[in-house]
């Protein structure tokens, strides 16, 4: 199976993506980890243990800033 991209890069995606002004909305954030859950849970197309690991990535990623996340409601 192949394994996702954030999953396969690890660290180098980190040090890559803090070199550029990435932005995106907190409910596309959310839309993803619901994706995850549902390709893990219910579609079983990937691994319980690929949906955290990306998951925590994205998580990292937001919690220091390397992805800005913005809220249009608010």
């Amino acid at each position: 199976m192949n394994l996702p991209l954030v999953t396969r890069r690890d660290k180098q995606l980190i040090v890559e993506a803090s070199r550029e002004n990435l932005v995106t909305t907190d409910f596309a954030l959310y839309e993803t980890c619901n994706s995850l859950w549902k390709l893990a849970t219910l579609l079983k197309f990937i691994s319980l243990e690929d949906a955290i690991d990306v998951s925590t990535t994205l998580k990292d990623l937001t919690t220091k800033n390397i992805i800005q996340l913005i809220d249009l409601l608010n």
